[in-house]
């Protein structure tokens, strides 16, 4: 198997990796932070979107692109 077919976790070295995932924990309340503003925000785009006509399925698919 080469590199290029290896997941990405065996391509880096673990202590890198650790390293990341010691920084997601450190981070997680900016990070929960930051999805629940998220998910606010497509929330009312939703909202936003059935109100001015768009069924609700459109709503979603248009909901989606909100990053």
């Amino acid at each position: 198997m080469n590199d290029k077919n290896k997941p990405i976790v065996m391509r880096s070295h673990k202590d890198e990796f650790k390293g990341e995932i010691d920084n997601m924990i450190r981070n997680t309340d900016i990070l929960i932070a930051y999805n629940a503003a998220l998910a606010k925000i497509r929330y009312g785009s939703y909202l936003a979107h059935l109100k001015e006509g768009f069924t609700e399925q459109q709503a979603v698919e248009l909901c989606k692109s909100i990053v």
